[in-house]
């Protein structure tokens, strides 16, 4: 979360980073209006939001839902509606890899096979870093012996 002082914490992954060199929502207190911010993530030089108009001045995240980065960065943007002011993490920081998330479709769980029925095997599979797998990273196994 960034916080009053500008503390960078993102619970439930090893993350590294320099606190903020400023809270921009301090810039706009006293100010008439509802303050809103707006939270952004980078990875590989593209800023993907991670949530807009929220009021106050933390946003809790699950790092388990942010893709692994070597060199992550939080930016947030605050306005009142008059003003608008924005800030960054000072460092990337780290936050771990995460494995690949795999959903076999087929066959359905229960379904049954006589002797010479085929079988379609079908498989999904994704990783937050590099996005939907196919083909060879996708392997089968089985824990019948071939024939």
């Amino acid at each position: 979360m960034i916080g009053r002082q500008g503390n960078l914490d993102l619970p439930g992954s090893p993350l590294q980073a320099d606190p903020l060199d400023l809270d921009p929502a301090q810039h706009l207190e006293g100010q008439r209006g509802r303050t809103n911010a707006t939270w952004n993530f980078v990875l590989l030089g593209s800023w993907t939001t991670l949530g807009v108009n929220l009021p106050g001045q933390e946003m809790p995240i699950d790092s388990a839902t942010l893709p692994g980065s070597r060199a992550a960065r939080i930016r947030v943007r605050v306005t009142d509606s008059v003003h608008t002011t924005t800030d960054s993490s000072d460092a990337p920081f780290l936050v771990g890899s995460k494995p690949p998330l795999v959903h076999l479709v087929r066959p359905p769980s229960g379904s049954r096979f006589f002797e010479h029925d085929p079988i379609a095997l079908v498989a999904t599979a994704t990783d937050l870093e590099d996005g939907p797998l196919t083909g060879p990273a996708i392997a089968w196994q089985s824990s019948l012996a071939p024939p």
